[in-house]
C-alpha cells in the first residue's frame, strides 16, 4: 500500500477482459472454457506510477498444433503517452484437435544447488478468492464439480496466482527500473494442498521452482531478473 508504483502483474489482470474478448470473437476458432495456461512472461521497462493512465493492447501471436491440442500466444502491451512501459506473453492450451505426431519440446529445469525454501498452505476456496480479484472465473478453478466437467479430478489454482505469490516472495522493493519474470506452468496444483518454493540467486538471475510438499513434483519453473 505504500508503494508509488503498480504491482508488476496488474496490467495483465487489467487486460484479462480483452483476452476473453479475443477468444470470444466469432472469427476465433477457440473457446476460453477449459483453456489451460502454460506459460507467462512479463517485462516491465520502468515502474508504472499509480496516477498514470495506461493504454492497453491485446492481440494473438503465434499458433502451434501440439500433441495435446492447440497452443496460442496472447500478447499484451501497456503504453503511457505512446511509450511501451510493459509487455506480456501468455501461452494457452486449447485441449482439442491435437497432433499426436508433433514433437514434444523438452523443458528440463536447471538443478538448484543450494536453494532457499518456503512452504505455503493453499485452502480449497483459494481459486474462488483469486477469481474475484482477477476476473478469471474459468470453471477449472472454482469447485471440484465444475473442474470435473473440464476433465480435472479437482479444481486447480490459477497459474497467475502461483506466479504472483512467487513475486511476492522474490521481487525486490522498491520496484526496479527494469524487471522480467518468465514462468512455465508444469503440473496443475489441485486444491487444497501444501506447496514449497525453491529459489536460488545466480548472477543477475533468480531461478525458482514451485513443487509439491514432498519436493518431487514440479508445478512451476521460472526465472526473475532485474536492473
Amino acid at each position: 500500500p505504500n508503494s508509488e508504483s503498480l504491482p508488476l502483474s496488474l496490467p495483465h489482470i487489467m487486460a484479462f477482459p480483452m483476452h476473453l474478448q479475443l477468444l470470444l470473437e466469432p472469427e476465433c476458432p477457440y473457446t476460453p472454457m477449459g483453456a489451460v495456461h502454460l506459460r507467462n512472461r512479463i517485462r516491465q521497462y520502468r515502474p508504472i506510477k499509480k496516477n498514470e493512465t495506461l493504454d492497453l493492447k491485446a492481440s494473438f501471436g503465434e499458433h502451434r498444433r501440439v500433441q495435446k491440442g492447440q497452443e496460442i500466444d496472447i500478447i499484451t502491451e501497456a503504453f503511457v503517452s505512446g511509450e511501451c512501459v510493459w509487455d506480456g506473453l501468455s501461452t494457452m492450451l486449447i485441449r482439442k484437435n491435437g497432433d499426436p505426431t508433433a514433437e514434444k519440446i523438452s523443458s528440463d529445469s536447471v538443478p538448484l544447488a543450494t536453494p532457499d525454501q518456503q512452504f505455503w498452505d493453499l485452502p480449497s476456496n483459494l481459486g474462488r478468492s483469486y477469481a474475484k480479484a482477477s476476473g478469471d472465473y474459468n470453471p477449472i478453478h472454482l469447485w471440484p464439480l465444475t473442474a470435473k466437467t473440464m476433465g480435472f479430478k479437482r479444481h486447480i489454482i490459477h497459474g497467475m496466482w502461483t506466479k504472483n505469490r512467487c513475486l511476492g516472495a522474490l521481487q525486490p522493493q522498491p520496484m526496479p527500473s527494469f524487471i522480467e519474470v518468465d514462468v512455465q506452468f508444469k503440473l496443475p496444483v489441485f486444491l487444497p494442498c501444501k506447496l514449497q518454493l525453491l529459489s536460488e540467486k545466480r548472477g543477475e538471475e533468480t531461478l525458482f521452482e514451485v513443487r509439491d510438499k514432498s519436493g518431487n513434483k514440479p508445478h512451476m519453473r521460472g526465472h526473475l531478473r532485474y536492473a
